[in-house]
């Protein structure tokens, strides 16, 4: 895969941390009426800690770069100096990754359907760069007009309806050549281990493996059926399993490379779609 010289990268060092699971997802287990299947989403504002969980800009920008730096491999234009992209942010949370491209010379918009992380994202961005909508609504843009759609770990958390309206207003939405990017939890093994082996007899098993607001769980096959049956026009350009975090770590990136994805067990799987007409 190609690499590009990078335009994100901070001084800001990267901490890192095993954890098995987070505090508030041992609340949310915790807490009546969660179901133990995958069903209704709980969704993020109904999490107190929602925003201390997602922290601050200055808190993000190691991720941010790393997601960027993996981005610029499939589109270079994105890093190169004086270009200027069109760019959709889909469930942009506080704004913090579009911030980080409108301050390089992108177009941004941005969509968010959480009320008060949405208002957060006007501030930044600008009220008319922010809509305040579902994915699963119309997107208010032209047909052909945007050159990159990115949409990270957005699809987990809704449901499979949801996910086929939004992937056919990505392709509306898009121009020749324009690119969707999608990155979700890679649960290829986990899921298998799981559901066909142990499927439901262990009570609140899945919300302990995968956490209870991922409503959807992804495998590379899965997501690509329901990429070539909705996107019609497009061409699959990659489905890897790769891990951000190890990004600026050289022997946790090889053993991610060829190791962990071999075995598609890493920490994401990221999708990159050309739309061809």
């Amino acid at each position: 895969m190609p690499r590009s010289p990078s335009r994100w990268r901070t001084s800001r060092p990267i901490g890192f941390r095993l954890r098995f699971f987070r505090r508030d997802e041992w609340k949310g287990m915790k807490s009546p009426g969660m179901s133990s299947h995958r069903a209704a989403p709980f969704f993020v504002e109904g999490r107190e800690s929602w925003a201390s969980e997602y922290g601050t800009l200055l808190h993000n920008l190691p991720n941010i770069a790393l997601r960027f730096d993996f981005l610029s491999s499939y589109v270079p234009a994105l890093s190169a100096p004086g270009s200027r992209l069109r760019v959709l942010d889909l469930g942009a949370a506080y704004g913090y990754y579009a911030s980080v491209l409108q301050l390089h010379g992108h177009e941004i918009f941005a969509m968010e359907w959480a009320e008060d992380a949405a208002a957060a994202a006007a501030l930044r961005l600008g009220k008319d760069r922010v809509f305040h909508q579902s994915v699963a609504e119309p997107f208010p843009l032209p047909a052909d007009s945007v050159d990159l759609i990115y949409a990270f770990d957005l699809v987990e958390h809704i449901d499979n309806e949801t996910v086929e309206r939004m992937l056919v207003s990505c392709e509306r939405v898009l121009g020749p050549n324009g690119v969707l990017v999608i990155s979700t939890p890679d649960n290829g093994i986990r899921a298998r281990v799981v559901f066909k082996t142990l499927g439901l007899a262990v009570p609140r098993l899945p919300e302990l493996l995968f956490g209870p607001d991922h409503v959807n769980l992804f495998d590379a096959a899965r997501l690509r059926k329901m990429l070539e049956r909705t996107m019609t026009h497009s061409r699959i350009v990659d489905i890897v399993s790769t891990n951000f975090m190890f990004g600026r770590y050289p022997i946790a990136s090889v053993v991610d490379r060829f190791v962990l994805r071999a075995f598609r067990a890493s920490a994401n799987l990221v999708a990159i779609v050309r739309k061809e007409r």
